[in-house]
């Protein structure tokens, strides 16, 4: 709960080392934004998010959300095969969050929207638990799983299994599998806080996935990854 007409506003800048796609064994590192806002209102942006805190229950957060999702480039190799950029997107849905304690939040959050042509849906759920460590460091724990229906998979999956094969021959390759909705992955995370005074924050987080379903069942796609980010922000 925030007085009327205040704000709180973090904005900073961090580099992040992730794969190119999901799975993917092409890895790279981007400069990103790291954009924080949230008005008395109940609107907030959240780096790729705006939303619309609802609930004037501090237990609860509920609300409507649109997320950007910036797509990602093929590989070289997965160009090769017929796979093609997924091309940037909108998803439109809303969250639901509940906290068990103030410092224990489950979490869940879904979002619909096109890209390449087909239906994306997603929805995902999470624990996240928060422990103060330090004066001025604080860790973050967080574990989840998402579900992605069949558009989705699908628009990850668009090889051609004969280029394929030709490209894993003589040794055989998984060409041929089914395509379906389902749970996507399972993954685990931690975030450092660190206040280097009131005014500056340096936050960094380590992600590991593991692939599942259709996801891990591409035979081009890795089925476990990681990703990591550190950044400097600056509160206003």
């Amino acid at each position: 709960m925030m007085p009327d007409g205040s704000r709180d506003m973090y904005v900073g800048l961090g580099v992040g080392y992730a794969p190119s796609c999901d799975g993917s064994d092409e890895r790279k590192t981007r400069v990103l934004p790291n954009i924080q806002v949230q008005w008395s209102n109940g609107v907030f942006v959240r780096n790729q998010s705006l939303g619309i805190h609802l609930s004037n229950d501090p237990g609860l957060e509920y609300g409507p959300l649109l997320e950007y999702d910036h797509g990602c480039d093929a590989s070289p190799f997965q160009r090769s095969v017929g796979v093609k950029d997924i091309n940037s997107s909108i998803g439109v849905g809303g969250f639901f969050n509940y906290y068990l304690t103030p410092d224990f939040r489950l979490g869940s959050k879904l979002l619909v929207g096109r890209e390449n042509g087909r239906d994306r849906v997603l929805f995902s759920l999470d624990a996240r638990k928060y422990v103060q460590v330090a004066a001025h460091h604080g860790l973050g724990f967080s574990a989840g799983l998402t579900w992605a229906n069949q558009g989705y998979v699908q628009t990850r999956s668009d090889f051609d299994p004969q280029k394929l094969f030709a490209a894993f021959a003589p040794a055989p390759a998984r060409t041929n599998y089914s395509v379906h909705a389902g749970i996507k992955d399972v993954h685990a995370g931690v975030n450092w806080n660190w206040e280097l005074t009131p005014a500056w924050l340096v936050t960094s987080q380590a992600s590991v996935f593991r692939l599942t379903g259709s996801a891990a069942d591409n035979p081009l796609n890795r089925r476990s990854y990681m990703t990591v980010y550190t950044g400097l922000a600056y509160r206003f």
